[in-house]
């Protein structure tokens, strides 16, 4: 019994405490695992700390991940935001585009039919021109055939009227020496006779003065005539020459050359003591024909008020231009050594007028800024804002009347009285202040 106890004594085996007693392998290796007793180290998984690079990493990334996602969400919704404006636009846009096209529809339908109803007014217009002109052209036709017709007899009856009409002439040019006659015997020592006797219709003042010198009136178109053919028949004659001494003179100071407004201009008041002929010529035609035919001796200076008229006939500033240009030149042949004194167009009524008028009168105001030897006459004082006064002008709007004749004075004056002031002993009304008004 003994020996059996020590037997299994001996056969207890002791277990070894480093090996797993399940799968005989080192508890150190820790590979079983169903006996895996190593500890492991302590990982708190609510915990924000990361205690690894690996986990840093990843946290960065989930971190831009977030931030790209939250800012791709962001312009999403901005996006959203400006389609959705844009499509409010664009539905709010035909409802306006249609109110605009209504208005300029309307807008359009008037001005059409307003221009429909000017044009039919401009139509019946030219018709009624066309009309005026073709019965115009049927009387041409008819005289034409009526004179083609005219039988010997008839022809030397009118060669008789016209010698009758040629008398007719000859006796207006004795009223015209009538009426220089009658002028030479006013009382030129008052000044201010030159306004005083001036009306508003000069050939009106005319007629009067000869009625009561016992002389018949003369008609002045007819004088208009017999000045236009004048000057194409003989020279003008070296005599009239008035001084305000009423004496004939060898030296002539000033010529004056000027149309209907300046009939009421006396020479002999304006410039006292000073040698004047004063000639009509109602166009610039007349007046370079009367410089080419003149015989008088070099005057110190020619003053021309002319154009208006050929402004009225031509209708073409070029044109008129182009005869100021030639009686430049006409004159400045003639007497070389004389200054020129050209009065600027008088504004007119008329825009068409007016326009030509000023486009003459900046020709004018060029060559008088190249030309040492031509001056002009400042007339803009006539007009104001681009009407004329009415109170210069007669009721036609086209000659000036008393108070015209006032200013257009001065105005000549103040461009004249340093060619000719030398020997003049007292001033007279022309160098006071006038009111154009």
């Amino acid at each position: 019994m003994a020996s059996e106890a020590a037997d299994s004594s001996e056969s207890v085996i002791v277990p070894n405490p480093s090996i797993c007693q399940t799968c005989d392998q080192p508890l150190s290796s820790d590979v079983c695992p169903l006996c895996n007793t190593v500890p492991k180290d302590f990982v708190d998984v609510n915990s924000n700390e990361i205690n690894t690079s690996a986990n840093h990493l990843i946290q960065d990334s989930i971190n831009k991940l977030e931030t790209c996602l939250i800012n791709s969400i962001a312009d999403r919704k901005l996006f959203e935001d400006s389609i959705s404006q844009r499509l409010s636009a664009l539905e709010a846009k035909p409802n306006s585009c249609k109110h605009v096209c209504d208005i300029s529809s309307t807008v359009e339908g008037r001005r059409l039919r307003e221009d429909i109803v000017r044009l039919e007014g401009v139509k019946c217009q030219l018709e009624r021109e066309v009309k005026s002109l073709q019965e115009k052209l049927e009387e041409l036709a008819s005289y034409v055939h009526i004179q083609s017709s005219k039988t010997p007899i008839e022809l030397k009856s009118m060669e008789t009227q016209t010698t009758d009409n040629q008398s007719m002439d000859q006796d207006s040019d004795r009223a015209d020496k009538l009426i220089h006659e009658v002028v030479a015997t006013v009382n030129v020592q008052n000044r201010f006779e030159v306004l005083d006797k001036v009306s508003d219709h000069p050939d009106s003042d005319s007629s009067h003065m000869l009625s009561k010198q016992g002389a018949r009136s003369v008609n002045s178109k007819a004088n208009h005539r017999t000045h236009a053919t004048r000057y194409e028949k003989a020279p003008p004659k070296d005599e009239g020459i008035s001084t305000s001494q009423g004496k004939q003179g060898t030296q002539l100071d000033i010529l004056i050359l000027g149309d209907s407004n300046t009939k009421a201009l006396k020479g002999d008041i304006l410039y006292p003591n000073k040698s004047v002929r004063k000639e009509l010529t109602y166009n610039l035609t007349e007046a370079t024909e009367y410089i080419q035919h003149s015989r008088l001796p070099d005057p110190k200076v020619i003053l021309a008020h002319v154009g208006t008229n050929d402004i009225r006939d031509i209708r073409d500033a070029s044109k008129v231009s182009e005869g100021f240009r030639k009686f430049i030149q006409t004159s400045r042949d003639k007497y070389p050594q004389t200054s020129l004194v050209l009065s600027s167009i008088l504004p007119r009524d008329a825009p068409t007028l007016h326009g030509i008028g000023d486009d003459v009168n900046s020709f004018l105001k060029v060559v008088g800024d190249e030309t040492s030897f031509v001056h002009i006459v400042d007339n803009t004082n006539f007009a104001n804002e681009g009407a004329i006064k009415s109170a210069l002008f007669a009721s036609d709007g086209y000659h000036i009347n008393r108070n015209g004749i006032r200013v257009l004075a001065a105005n000549i004056k103040r461009t004249t009285n340093t060619m000719v002031q030398k020997g003049m002993k007292n001033p007279h009304l022309w160098d006071m202040n006038i009111d154009d008004n």
